[in-house]
């Protein structure tokens, strides 16, 4: 069985996005908008392969983060 929550190893991309849905959703029910956008670290935008956009949410890489 996979460790969701290890840090042995990183999620892959489709993982990543499931997380983020996943996310996106809880913060609509709690608070009643749909969340926007995400800043996530640079490392996990990279893995998602630099993506614009991605589970209906406008994505950035952290600035300075390098």
């Amino acid at each position: 069985m996979t460790d969701h929550h290890s840090t042995a190893t990183a999620p892959d991309a489709d993982e990543l996005l499931h997380y983020l849905r996943g996310y996106a959703d809880r913060y609509q029910r709690q608070h009643c908008r749909r969340l926007e956008a995400v800043t996530l670290p640079r490392d996990t935008w990279r893995a998602l392969g630099k993506p614009e956009t991605a589970a209906g949410l406008r994505i950035k890489p952290e600035v300075g983060d390098t």
